[in-house]
């Protein structure tokens, strides 16, 4: 678990990751914020309800460079983003792996 908060100020956030032991891939990146500019739809975003609120799904492709190869792989990374209560939630899949279902089932699981 990271976090930080502005010096002087009240903005902050919280970021948590959760694995799946011996599954470095298998992991779920979920950062809590009360920075509103955090919360964003996109062109490229999908509008979706998480507890009843607005949220965004967003499938984004990434490149990364992998050490042994010359070419980069394009990866996706899965979001979905929601406001509730004056907090914003960002889940991320970087493996890309989790479907939409599953990635609303873990956030409605979060209280």
């Amino acid at each position: 678990m990271t976090g930080d908060r502005q010096e002087g100020s009240d903005r902050g956030f919280v970021s948590v990751i959760y694995g799946v032991p011996r599954e470095t891939s298998k992991k779920l990146y979920l950062t809590i914020s009360n920075e509103r500019n955090f919360f964003r739809g996109d062109d490229a975003a999908q509008e979706v309800k998480v507890q009843g609120k607005t949220a965004y799904w967003a499938e984004i492709p990434v490149m990364e460079m992998n050490p042994t190869s010359i070419q980069p792989t394009v990866k996706v990374r899965r979001t979905l983003t929601w406001e509730d209560e004056g907090l914003v939630y960002k889940l991320e899949d970087r493996s890309g792996t989790l479907p939409l279902k599953d990635m609303l089932r873990v956030a409605e699981s979060l209280r």
